[in-house]
């Protein structure tokens, strides 16, 4: 009787083909990639032909009224009349073509390098629109010069971290009327409400940078006291939002004890102090701002040998330390660090020339020595 063999076993797979599976998918998911951003290449060259267009619109629109009479009431309807226009072949509000129509303007008027780099896909619309908001009111030999200083960040930053980058550019154009263009800045504080979906609705408050930040870490600091405590099932930004609702409604907060005094900090160059500089302050978590305090705020006496440069600082608190730290931190690292310092830990403390300022007045500054 003949005996049946056993199948042969097939051979044990070679260990590079195992490889291979998983290099497609490495190479697949590369090309994909690189789809979305020759995509956003393509959007942003298309963005760049929608402005002018936009300002062909403008153009034209002021050429047709130069064969009627010029009159400023006239020229205020046809604007209306174009901005009108405009919305209903868009499908858009007129605010939003106001906008539109404003941002195409700025763009080739006054950015011309921008709308270079927008045209080449260099990078996105809302770097250009960054560009937009922070040359607004600036002289043609401003933009140009913001420009030329700020758009090699375009190609690397994303548009939070370059809007960041530009605002400090542009301050350090002319540091000698930074004060001057804060007063008037400061004129236009106001508060806004828009509704939004779902019986909700944001309210926004317009004001200098030092009072936005100690009143938001005031809030952040109030909500992470309560956060955690027995009973409290709320988030850290649901206990920040009903404190600051709280506050605005009843006068006084409905949980918890209020005994949290806003603090920001500002760091400002000692040649600034002592009258010899017009180099601005940097505010941690927002950028330079006017770093001369109110007249008669400043010590008459020069620094005395405790803040020598040479001389190592006396001992501060941990609270104060823990801050101090994290803005000698925040200044050295080059990561996208953007936490504000006042919300942020760190185990060690290097000494640094900082001022601790309360948001209901300008307390004096006083250089301290470094380490």
């Amino acid at each position: 009787m003949e005996q049946i063999s056993d199948p042969e076993q097939p051979p044990a797979p070679d260990p590079a083909t195992r490889v291979e599976p998983l290099r497609f998918v490495f190479d697949a998911l590369d090309d994909a990639i690189g789809g979305v951003e020759t995509a956003d290449r393509m959007i942003a060259m298309i963005m760049a032909a929608r402005v002018r267009q936009l300002q062909a619109v403008i153009e034209l629109n002021e050429l047709k009224g130069m064969f009627g009479k010029s009159v400023p009431w006239k020229q205020n309807l046809e604007a209306r009349a174009l901005r009108l226009e405009v919305a209903m072949r868009l499908k858009i509000s007129e605010r939003a073509a106001e906008g539109q129509l404003a941002e195409a303007d700025q763009l080739v008027t006054k950015l011309p390098a921008t709308l270079a780099g927008l045209t080449a896909g260099e990078f996105s619309y809302r770097h250009a629109q960054v560009m937009v908001e922070h040359s607004i009111g600036l002289s043609d030999d401003d933009c140009a010069a913001l420009e030329q200083r700020a758009l090699p960040y375009a190609v690397k930053l994303t548009p939070t971290r370059f809007s960041q980058k530009v605002r400090t550019l542009r301050q350090l154009l002319h540091p000698e009327v930074l004060a001057e263009r804060h007063r008037a800045a400061r004129e236009q504080r106001r508060v806004e409400s828009w509704p939004v979906e779902d019986g909700m609705a944001w309210l926004s408050l317009h004001l200098s940078a030092e009072d936005a930040l100690g009143a938001m870490n005031r809030i952040t600091a109030h909500a992470k006291l309560l956060y955690g405590k027995e009973g409290e099932t709320r988030t850290v930004a649901q206990i920040g939002a009903d404190f600051a609702r709280d506050l605005m409604l009843d006068g006084v907060p409905t949980t918890g004890k209020c005994s949290i005094r806003p603090k920001v900090f500002v760091t400002v160059p000692v040649l600034t102090l002592l009258g010899k500089s017009e180099e601005p302050g940097n505010l941690n978590g927002y950028g330079p701002i006017d770093a001369k305090p109110p007249a008669g705020s400043l010590p008459t006496r020069p620094p005395s040998s405790a803040s020598s440069p040479t001389r190592r600082p006396a001992r501060c608190s941990p609270s104060a330390a823990t801050a101090t730290g994290c803005l000698k931190t925040c200044a050295m690292r080059s990561s996208p660090w953007t936490r504000p310092a006042g919300r942020s830990d760190a185990a060690h403390w290097q000494g640094i020339a900082t001022s601790t300022t309360s948001t209901t007045g300008r307390s004096p500054v006083r250089p301290t020595s470094t380490t």
